[in-house]
This record gives structure tokens, C-alpha cells and sequence, in this order.
């Protein structure tokens, strides 16, 4: 995997049952921001800040969270995906290795 880049996971857990009365269902996904851990921590912070849509320079581009809700239908292929929360700020291991990194938490219906 290269840096800065973006990993889809499970949520936990993965499917809420009759949201609505109509019986749909929410599904819960993490999106996994995973950015290098080699430069100073301040640079390393205000990047992955960047990704997260914290003090954004608009001239930097959208955020992840921005960019889903930019197309909050993934091209139709589902009724609506919105960014809720992020956590797990810092240092992330993923498949044995360090990176700086968090967690946004997506609900899918």
C-alpha cells in the first residue's frame, strides 16, 4: 500500500435492521484514511487533518467527508451515504504496519 490512501472496512456492526418502518436497512462502513507516518508529527497532523476537512485550504480540494457528500449517492448505485464521525486519530497499524491515520464512520441506505 502507498500513502496517502483510502481503505473501505466493516463497520461494526456492519447491519442495523429495521431502521425505518419500511424494513430497510442502514449498513455501517469505515473509511480507513491511512497517510505516511515519516514526516514531522506537525505536517503529519495538519495533512491528515486536510483529509478530514479540519482547517481545509479550499484551494487544498474537497475532504473525504466532502467528497461523499459531494455524490452522497455513489452514481445511483445506492439511496444516499453520509459521513458521521471520525475517530481513531494517530498512529493506525494496518496489515502489520504503522501509519498515521482515523477512522470516518458511513452509514449506507
Amino acid at each position: 500500500m502507498s500513502p496517502p490512501c483510502a481503505v473501505i472496512i466493516p463497520g461494526q456492526p456492519l447491519i442495523n435492521y429495521a431502521d425505518t418502518m419500511d424494513g430497510a436497512v442502514t449498513v455501517n462502513l469505515l473509511v480507513l484514511l491511512i497517510i505516511s507516518d515519516a514526516a514531522p508529527l506537525e505536517k503529519t497532523q495538519r495533512a491528515l487533518d486536510a483529509y478530514l476537512g479540519v482547517d481545509q485550504d479550499p484551494a487544498v480540494g474537497l475532504s473525504v467527508p466532502e467528497a461523499i457528500e459531494e455524490d452522497n449517492r455513489l452514481g445511483g448505485l445506492i439511496h444516499y451515504i453520509q459521513a458521521v464521525t471520525a475517530d481513531n486519530y494517530g498512529r493506525i497499524s494496518y496489515n502489520g504496519v504503522d501509519y498515521f491515520g482515523a477512522r470516518i464512520k458511513c452509514l449506507i441506505g
